[in-house]
């Protein structure tokens, strides 16, 4: 049987500054948050990234919203001290930098 998830895109992207390199990374969704969680992530998972990872799969589940899986991928960017912009106007909309 053939699974086809709704990937249902944020109202806003967010763009990270990729440590290893300076590059920028575009997130706009859960299914691109847990690949950069996967594939790009700075620092060993902790509790925020665990349950970043968490709220995602079950966003693309059906069982939390797209808003529920940013919040929890943005509360994991800050906990592993990455640099993002996130807002109306990305990326030129609100820097947080830790």
């Amino acid at each position: 049987m053939l699974c086809v998830m709704d990937i249902k895109k944020w109202q806003y992207e967010i763009r990270i500054e990729l440590p290893r390199n300076g590059e920028f990374r575009y997130v706009n969704s859960a299914i691109e948050a847990l690949d950069c969680m996967m594939s790009c992530w700075p620092s060993l998972p902790d509790a925020a990234h665990r349950l970043a990872l968490n709220v995602c799969i079950a966003t693309l589940a059906g069982e939390k919203t797209p808003d529920a899986s940013r919040i929890a991928f943005t509360a994991a960017l800050v906990s592993a001290g990455m640099t993002f912009i996130s807002g109306e106007n990305s990326p030129g909309g609100k820097s947080i930098t830790t």
